[in-house]
């Protein structure tokens, strides 16, 4: 999606990843839109397909085993960044990678293996595996990033499983390779849904680049504002993730 002012010119990219029981692009656009905020602020939105998920270059980090691509994602995804920069239709200091569940896993990668590539992330219900630290890159220099994370999580535990790190030793991860401080700042957006039975706290660490934790008190597994039914747990609505996405990454560059 370009919007009619960036048209023809290089302008910010994020690429919203669908999860592991995906592989359409489409599917994504259509149950997370990105298109009101990109339309307002003046940025391109790529959707990419994967095959049966993504390939987060380890095996144990799969959770659904059949779900697991064995592509080449790493050289479709170079690839992408290169195409859209030599159309002219990237900024290629201003390349932003988001996703959810297995895509969420999927841009913790990318930022492990292309980090001089990528300018932020932000992850939806996905965190860290723990075999990260044997079979991914190092990255090779901090990014920004943002986590949403839900507490009824029964996918992506917030309090961590055998396979996958908990939210704590996620952003641990994060703070580790941007250098950031020990203490975070805090505090609790508004309640806008009280119906939804959901609140969102917020903490942010300062530091070579910064990470944010948003603990979604109450949420399963899913995008926050996500469009049509789901049998993942509750959803909170009282953020819209691509606005908030957005508020976090515009700010960065490489």
């Amino acid at each position: 999606h370009v919007p009619g002012k960036v048209a023809g010119m290089p302008a910010p990219v994020v690429f919203a990843l669908h999860g592991g029981a995906a592989n359409s692009g489409l599917q994504m656009h259509l149950k997370v839109d990105y298109t009101p905020v990109a339309d307002k602020e003046g940025f391109v939105v790529v959707y990419p397909s994967g095959l049966a998920g993504w390939n987060v270059g380890s095996p144990e980090a799969i959770v659904v085993r059949r779900r697991a691509s064995d592509a080449d994602d790493l050289g479709f995804f170079r690839a992408m960044f290169d195409a859209l920069v030599e159309e002219g239709v990237a900024d290629p200091k201003r390349i932003y990678v988001t996703g959810g569940s297995n895509g969420g896993v999927m841009a913790q990668y990318l930022a492990c293996a292309m980090a001089e590539r990528i300018a932020g992330i932000g992850v939806v219900v996905a965190t860290l595996p723990r075999s990260a630290d044997r079979d991914w890159p190092k990255p090779s220099l901090p990014v920004p990033t943002l986590l949403m994370l839900g507490t009824e999580d029964r996918f992506m535990p917030y309090e961590g499983s055998g396979g996958q790190r908990s939210a704590a030793e996620t952003a641990a991860f994060w703070r580790t390779v941007n250098e950031c401080m020990d203490e975070p700042v805090r505090r609790d957006l508004p309640d806008r849904d009280p119906a939804d039975g959901c609140r969102v706290r917020v903490e942010s660490w300062a530091g070579r680049a910064p990470v944010v934790l948003y603990t979604l008190e109450g949420h399963g597994h899913g995008w926050p504002m996500q469009r049509g039914r789901s049998d993942t747990g509750p959803k909170t609505r009282d953020i819209s993730a691509p606005e908030e996405l957005w508020s976090f990454l515009q700010d960065h560059a490489r």
